[in-house]
C-alpha cells in the first residue's frame, strides 16, 4: 500500500513540474504499472495545483523581476514586452474567443503548451481569473487524453482498443481545433 502511494506521489510530482507537466505525469504512471484512469485524475490535480498560484502572482513576479539591476532587469523587460504585444496581437484576433484559444493551447500537447504557458499568457493578457481557470482545466484535461495515445503507439502498448479510443480523441480535438482556428482567426463563416 505504501508504495502505491509513493508511485502516485511520484506521479503528482511530476504533473507540477513545469514543461513535463500532465504530459510526461500520465506515460510515466502507466510505465511504472498503474491503471490508467487514477494515474490521469491524480495527473491532473497535479497540473493543475499550480495553476491559480500563476494566474495571481505571474504577472507581479515578472514586473518585479524586470527591476533587477543589471542586465538581467532588461532580459525580463524583453520578456514582459514581448509577451504582451504578441497577447495583445492575439487577443485583437480572437476576440470574445480568446478562452477558446487558451483552451487549444494548453490542450496541444507540445512542449512549452501546457498549463504553467498558458497561464502566463493568461496573466500577460490580463484575462479574468476563473474563465482562464477552466480554460486551462479544460487544456489539461483534454490534454491528458491525448498523451496516452503517444504512449500507446510504442510496441508493448500496441493493442487495436487503444489506438481505436485514443486516435478518435485526437481526430476529434483536431477537427475542433481547425474549425474553431478557422473561424476565429481566419473569418471564415462570418
Amino acid at each position: 500500500m505504501l508504495a502505491l502511494v509513493k508511485e502516485y506521489f511520484w506521479i503528482f510530482f511530476i504533473s507540477m513540474v513545469p514543461i513535463v507537466e500532465l504530459r510526461g505525469a500520465v506515460p510515466a504512471g502507466l510505465a511504472m504499472g498503474l491503471p490508467v484512469i487514477p494515474t490521469y485524475i491524480v495527473s491532473v490535480i497535479g497540473n493543475m495545483l499550480p495553476v491559480p498560484v500563476i494566474l495571481l502572482f505571474a504577472k507581479a513576479v515578472l514586473l518585479w523581476c524586470t527591476k533587477l539591476p543589471g542586465g538581467l532587469g532588461r532580459f525580463f523587460m524583453k520578456i514582459y514586452d514581448k509577451g504582451v504585444k504578441a497577447g495583445e496581437k492575439m487577443q485583437a484576433k480572437a476576440g470574445r474567443g480568446i478562452y477558446w484559444a487558451l483552451f487549444l493551447f494548453v490542450a496541444i500537447p507540445l512542449p512549452g503548451t501546457g498549463a504553467w504557458t498558458g497561464c502566463l499568457a493568461a496573466t500577460l493578457l490580463d484575462l479574468k481569473f476563473w474563465p482562464s481557470v477552466l480554460a486551462v482545466l479544460g487544456g489539461v484535461m483534454t490534454a491528458g487524453g491525448i498523451s496516452p495515445r503517444r504512449f500507446f503507439d510504442f510496441r508493448p502498448f500496441r493493442t487495436s482498443s487503444n489506438r481505436a479510443i485514443s486516435g478518435k480523441v485526437s481526430k476529434t480535438l483536431f477537427f475542433l481545433k481547425k474549425m474553431i482556428f478557422r473561424r476565429r482567426f481566419m473569418g471564415v463563416g462570418r
